[in-house]
């Protein structure tokens, strides 16, 4: 359902651990600001309710600082229950919150979203937060940020070493240097698209738009080009399919008149 939760999945191996007696599981975009020792006391599973553009839910939990007790049983049972199971979010807290059907809360201080910070205020007591958890948004993406985080995303900076920040720095700077490098890339594609067509290899062009496509939003020119080798494979169905997602101006003579009938008939249909 969010691109984002694709690889969440992975967060259930961590049930495998048998070899340890009690565990305590912390997001990556978590940073821990006090001793949370205690967390490891008990035999169950404990999690803060989650909060986020609403207030806290009683009723569900955040997956990103859960305490557990390592079992390989409990692992083998969610691996049989996954295909069956629904997830409200598409990714592992909504499987966790239906197979965890009872649960112990802990206090919202040990899984503190920064969406309390901005949206709940009053429930934000900064001395009081142990684990505060960068929901959404990254401080270290390079774009897209929100002003009403800055306070936080600096925070986060000041846990990070010189060396660090400096390969966070390169790491920017190659980023933009690959957003610049895709932005000159739909002529480059669309050339070689065309290439591959005349050189009757339809395959080969359809794989290099269909690759591109999962990286960016096609062009309408892009879009064009992957119908015509859809029809020359012989997909006619997905050639529609990006026919009705380039909308707009799709008849033209690059399609071909033979897509533009069958485009007309499936949509009289």
């Amino acid at each position: 359902m969010q691109e984002r939760f694709a690889a969440t999945y992975t967060k259930l191996h961590v049930f495998r651990l048998d070899f340890l007696d009690r565990a305590v599981y912390v997001d990556s975009d978590a940073v821990v600001r006090k001793n949370i020792d205690d967390l490891f006391a008990g035999d169950d599973f404990a999690a803060v309710p989650d909060a986020g553009l609403d207030a806290p839910d009683p009723d569900v939990f955040n997956s990103g600082v859960f305490a557990f007790t390592p079992s390989y049983r409990t692992f083998e049972s969610m691996m049989s229950r996954l295909a069956h199971t629904p997830s409200y979010d598409g990714g592992d807290q909504g499987f966790l919150n239906v197979f965890f059907d009872t649960w112990r809360v802990l206090p919202p201080e040990d899984n503190t979203t920064k969406r309390i910070f901005s949206h709940h205020p009053a429930l934000f007591h900064d001395e009081d937060v142990r684990v505060l958890h960068y929901v959404g948004k990254k401080p270290w993406e390079p774009t897209g940020g929100d002003d009403r985080y800055d306070a936080l995303d600096v925070e986060w900076l000041d846990h990070l070493t010189d060396t660090e920040k400096n390969e966070l720095i390169r790491d920017l700077r190659r980023q933009t240097d690959l957003s610049t490098t895709t932005a000159e890339a739909p002529a480059e594609v669309l050339r070689a698209a065309k290439a591959h067509l005349a050189q009757g290899r339809a395959e080969h062009a359809a794989r290099l738009l269909a690759d591109t496509g999962r990286k960016r939003r096609l062009t309408t020119a892009e879009q064009r080009q992957l119908a015509v080798a859809n029809m020359r494979l012989g997909r006619r169905r997905e050639a529609l399919r990006t026919l009705e997602r380039a909308k707009g101006p799709i008849a033209t003579a690059a399609v071909g008149s033979g897509i533009l009938a069958q485009y007309y008939r499936n949509r009289r249909k």
